[in-house]
C-alpha cells in the first residue's frame, strides 16, 4: 500500500453574535487494510493499535490550539480512531471534550462503517463478500474546546444514518456559545 500525503484539517473562523469561533474539519491518518487482511500503518509503526502518524497529527492540532489561538474551537471529522484510543485521549488531554462524553456517553450506533465498502459509486458490497469491515465504533467525532472568555456547551448529540450518501454515518450535535458569565450568545 502507498501512503498518500494530504492536509489533515481545514480551519475556518466564523462570527457568532460578534464572537469569533474556529471551526476545524479534520481527517487524520488511518489504518490501511491489505487485501489479505493484514494491517499496516499509513506511516510508521503502531502504539496501542493506533498509527503513530495519527498521534503526531493530534499533537499538531493540540500545539496549534495551545499556542496560536485563544478562540473557542469546534473540531469535527474523521479521526480514524475510536473513543478509547490514544488519538482521542491526546485531544482530550489538551482540552477538547467529545460531545458524546458531555451528553451522557457514546451511543451503541456506530459511525463507521455506516455501510460496507463501495464497490462503485452508489453500490455497496454484500455483507458476505469480504468487503465489509468490522464495526469500529465511533471514529467520526465532534469535539469542543472553550476559551477563557467564551464557553461552548452541548445540549444533544447523536448519530445520523446517512443512507447511501457515505460509508460513514454522521455525528450531529447542538452546540451553544455563552460568555464566561453564562450569558447565551445568539
Amino acid at each position: 500500500a502507498t501512503a498518500i500525503q494530504r492536509p489533515i484539517w481545514l480551519r475556518e473562523v466564523v462570527s457568532i453574535g460578534g464572537v469569533e469561533v474556529e471551526i476545524w474539519n479534520v481527517h487524520l491518518e488511518y489504518l490501511l487494510i491489505e487485501a489479505d487482511g493484514a494491517s499496516i500503518a499509513a506511516e510508521g509503526d503502531f502504539v496501542n493499535g493506533t498509527p503513530i502518524d495519527g498521534l503526531r497529527q493530534a499533537a499538531e492540532l493540540c500545539a496549534y490550539a495551545d499556542s496560536a489561538t485563544s478562540r473557542p474551537i469546534i473540531l469535527m471529522g474523521d479521526l480514524n480512531a475510536p473513543q478509547d484510543t490514544p488519538v482521542v485521549q491526546a485531544l482530550e488531554a489538551c482540552g477538547f471534550d467529545d460531545v458524546f462524553t458531555l451528553t451522557g456517553g457514546y451511543p451503541a450506533t456506530s459511525s463507521f462503517p455506516g455501510k460496507c465498502m463501495l464497490t462503485r459509486p452508489g453500490h455497496y458490497a454484500d455483507a458476505d463478500s469480504g468487503l465489509c469491515k468490522n464495526d469500529l465504533g465511533i471514529i467520526d467525532h465532534v469535539m469542543i474546546r472553550s476559551s477563557a472568555v467564551y464557553i461552548l456547551s452541548v445540549s444533544e448529540a447523536h448519530i445520523v444514518d446517512t443512507g447511501d450518501a457515505s460509508d460513514h454515518n454522521a455525528v450531529s450535535a447542538t452546540i451553544e456559545l455563552a460568555n464566561s458569565s453564562q450569558q447565551s450568545i445568539n
